[in-house]
């Protein structure tokens, strides 16, 4: 397994692009907390997304936060491939994202980018048939929350649509 940390020279955030990741077979995490304390977890700003992740069929974990507010693009090929991914934080989601190749995507993932939503947006979150089950059946009651919380308190629509 390949181990990816974003260079960092305090625990301040940064902007990165992450299109040399595209297509990588070998890389299982990427770490973007400083220091490799995935306690301190500051902000790694996204401004271009679109297939940063495509094809990276390894990887598992992207430590830390991806801030994605004023990302440019929508994400539906970020995660293209990605069939092992399990856990990804994406802070202010405001396009549609596609989790079709995730069938392993965490319920930690999926509430984190309810939770941590941009206020006012409608956008569709796809995910992998077993994930979408999933949050239908013994994730309902924390997603309905999240959606629920979502709605109400940041007048933000979040449909999760079965891929």
């Amino acid at each position: 397994a390949i181990r990816f940390n974003i260079a960092r020279t305090g625990p301040t955030s940064v902007t990165c692009d992450f299109d040399y990741f595209a297509d990588n077979k070998w890389i299982e995490f990427i770490n973007l907390t400083f220091d490799n304390n995935l306690v301190s977890k500051p902000f790694t700003y996204a401004s271009y997304l679109t297939g940063s992740f495509n094809g990276c069929s390894n990887l598992r974990r992207i430590y830390g936060e991806i801030n994605v507010t004023d990302a440019k693009n929508a994400f539906t090929d970020t995660f293209k491939g990605c069939v092992k991914l399990e856990d990804v934080e994406l802070y202010g989601l405001n396009k549609d994202v596609s989790f079709a190749d995730s069938p392993r995507l965490s319920k930690e993932s999926l509430l984190y980018m309810i939770n941590n939503c941009a206020l006012g947006v409608s956008f569709t979150i796809s995910l992998h048939p077993n994930v979408h089950d999933r949050s239908n059946n013994e994730w309902l009651e924390d997603i309905d929350r999240a959606l629920g919380r979502a709605d109400a308190g940041k007048q933000t629509n979040i449909t999760l649509a079965r891929a």
